[in-house]
């Protein structure tokens, strides 16, 4: 009213007054859609949960020519952002054992790559990422997708393409997620909808040099086949190959290759020729690192290590080796440190290198201080168990002694007996001539049946008629069993067989312990039978009195 009292004063003229309010009222209160209206907007609200930016939806709906009305119904109120809801208690806990690992300066890209290796729910990576950056929301630190210049997608292609979304959810590299598709065979429609055109800087710059050295002429743009092998195979340049091995080869000296090289050769500049230097240079320095790991591998690790800041690489090591007795290293720390060792295969790779330090990146050269570490995975988990054991077995001790509570509560209790009773005497009556009646106990199981069924009239079960009984004998009190039960709920969690795992598992831990430990003992040992070799050799050597002076 306050718009259109303005616009009045200001003598507007009524059909552009009737136009602004009109608009703005609709976009305020979006029209109640049809039932063949809501089935074409459904498809489209699915892709918002699938958590589409709405832009990409709104282009989407564009091109498919939806009504505006219906584009309008949908992206009403996306605006909001459902991860500023609060957890519950249950995510809660979930997100308080990777709070504490930022508050021990385990670093935030440390801490997002384990949730995503945890599977923890992208609503606690986002609360967890959100209190550790207030001054900036979460959703902006993952890679955006491009709105309207994204490819449209088919039903099928958008399956293929949110499996690819959800590792950018996890903050997996950008980059990684294009190799990982190009790996896959997926088509350069689906890549650029999901990461968007490749136009790195870096990238093209480094894709011309490569080029710019095996050809003399321009380059011509194409767009370059990511199918399949197999899928290659099918395809019609399968025929080519088959086609260019009966041809004989061309020779690049013969007139018609000159010809071309002539008319498209490239055109060189001082600028470009001195460009061209410094990449080459560029090329060389990073030509001369070893590269031993995949590189997203390598930089995880070296994030991961920034959680043993005070440690030195050897010092790090050599606890490792030594089982940590003098715990140095925090019980949460311990249990991270398995994410931190070699693959066998990657071992074998740094065992083969033979050059300098200087040739390695920060994770290789952690790596190379572990080689001389036997049984490390064993070691590592000797370490877990030493941090983590006390705290399992008080947990699996306290679960037992609750069911055993309980379980004595259940024998003891009068009033559930009463009932029981009144149960049982029920059902063999109802039962009467059948082979299910004249039992003496029944299964706990066949409880439930008690409300399911019913009476002729359907109106009464034969539940009901079991409370109405003891209330009129006047046994009304028999009824509330629950205070004779006072842990009933928080047995009721807890799962003999989850119990059971978890001593096996205790049980097989101590093992390897002390299978450890006789393990370390061998080699202590050893190193003695060596030593006293040594002495005896020395003992046995006269002491030539000349040496002392050198």
């Amino acid at each position: 009213e306050a718009v259109r009292h303005k616009m009045k004063s200001e003598g507007v003229d009524e059909k552009i007054v009737s136009a602004v309010l009109d608009e703005s009222k609709s976009m305020e209160d979006p029209k109640t859609l049809s039932e063949e209206e809501e089935r074409i907007a459904s498809k489209y609200r699915r892709m918002l949960k699938m958590r589409v930016p709405p832009e990409a939806v709104r282009h989407k709906m564009t091109s498919e020519n939806v009504d505006e009305e219906i584009i309008n119904a949908v992206l009403s109120g996306t605006t909001k952002n459902e991860d500023d809801a609060g957890l519950s208690n249950e995510e809660e806990i979930i997100a308080a054992k990777y709070r504490r690992m930022l508050k021990m300066a385990v670093p935030l890209e440390a801490v997002k790559h384990k949730m995503a290796q945890d599977q923890v729910e992208m609503r606690i990576i986002s609360a967890v990422t959100n209190e550790a950056t207030p001054d900036k929301k979460a959703g902006n630190t993952s890679t955006k997708m491009p709105a309207l210049d994204a490819p449209t997608l088919s039903a099928e292609e958008e399956k293929t393409a949110t499996t690819y979304r959800n590792m950018l959810k996890v903050c997996i590299p950008k980059e990684a997620v294009r190799h990982k598709m190009k790996q896959d065979g997926i088509s350069l429609k689906i890549v650029e909808a999901v990461l968007g055109k490749e136009n790195s800087p870096a990238l093209q710059s480094s894709n011309e040099t490569a080029k710019s050295t095996n050809s003399k002429t321009m380059k011509l743009h194409w767009t370059v086949s990511t199918l399949a092998p197999e899928l290659l195979k099918q395809s019609i340049f399968a025929k080519t190959e088959q086609k260019k091995r009966k041809l004989f080869t061309i020779n690049p000296e013969e007139s018609d290759i000159k010809k071309l090289e002539e008319l498209f050769q490239k055109k060189t500049t001082a600028k470009s020729s001195a460009a061209k230097a410094g990449k080459s240079e560029n090329d060389k320095i990073g030509s001369e690192m070893a590269k031993l790991l995949d590189i997203t591998r390598a930089n995880n690790i070296a994030i991961s290590l920034n959680a043993f800041s005070n440690f030195s690489f050897r010092s790090l090591a050599e606890t490792i080796n030594d089982l940590d007795p003098d715990d140095k290293i925090d019980s949460e720390k311990v249990q991270f440190i398995p994410n931190l060792l070699p693959t066998a295969k990657e071992m074998m790779a740094i065992k083969k290198f033979t050059g300098e330090d200087d040739k390695l990146i920060t994770a290789e050269l952690f790596f190379r201080q572990l080689i001389p570490i036997k049984r490390i995975e064993d070691k590592v988990k000797v370490m877990q168990t030493m941090a983590s054991f006390e705290e399992h077995v008080e947990e699996a001790r306290s679960g037992f002694q609750c069911l055993q509570e309980v379980c004595g509560q259940v024998m003891n209790s009068e009033k559930l007996i009463s009932i029981l009773e009144m149960v049982l005497n029920i059902g063999n009556f109802m039962n009467q001539g059948t082979l299910d009646g004249g039992v003496e106990a029944f299964k706990f199981e066949s409880l439930p049946k008690l409300s399911q069924t019913k009476s002729a009239d359907g109106k009464t079960t034969v539940l009901d008629y079991i409370v109405e009984t003891f209330i009129e004998k006047g046994e009304r009190e028999t009824l509330f069993i629950a205070s004779d039960f006072p842990r009933i709920q928080e047995s009721s969690r807890t799962l003999i067989g989850d119990l059971m795992s978890e001593m096996a598992l205790n049980r097989s831990n101590f093992k390897l312990c002390e299978s450890e430990l006789t393990k370390m003992k061998h080699d202590q040992s050893s190193k003695k039978v060596t030593y006293g070799v040594l002495e005896k050799k020395i003992e046995r050597e006269p002491m030539d009195p000349r040496k002392a002076l050198f």
